[in-house]
């Protein structure tokens, strides 16, 4: 959840449904392993204030739910490449960009 914290902006709503995801994940005692998003391609589109928005082209490998012991319970396919839009705004630095 830490690493997560990271990479998005505290009021971001994909913050929230990655830690929903990650808190699932630990319901069910498995956590990713071999979890790879691919970037193929970033472009800004768009400057709105302090933001940037950028077209995202990414994938998602295949990769394995395994338990704390390290027992695969589930291999999951990824997601094939996909375009999308992403916002991201400055950190409280200024130095570095979250998602937001």
């Amino acid at each position: 959840t830490g690493l997560l914290c990271e990479v998005y902006d505290p009021r971001s709503p994909g913050l929230a449904a990655d830690i929903e995801l990650d808190d699932a994940y630990r319901d069910q005692q498995v956590r990713p392993d071999g979890l790879d998003f691919v970037v193929e391609s970033a472009d800004q589109v768009q400057e709105d204030g302090p933001a940037v928005i950028l077209e995202v082209t990414d994938l998602l490998e295949p990769y394995r739910l395994v338990t704390p012991a390290g027992d695969v319970v589930a291999e999951l396919p990824g997601v094939e490449s996909e375009t999308w839009l992403a916002r991201v705004v400055p950190d409280a630095s200024g130095t570095e960009w979250r998602f937001g």
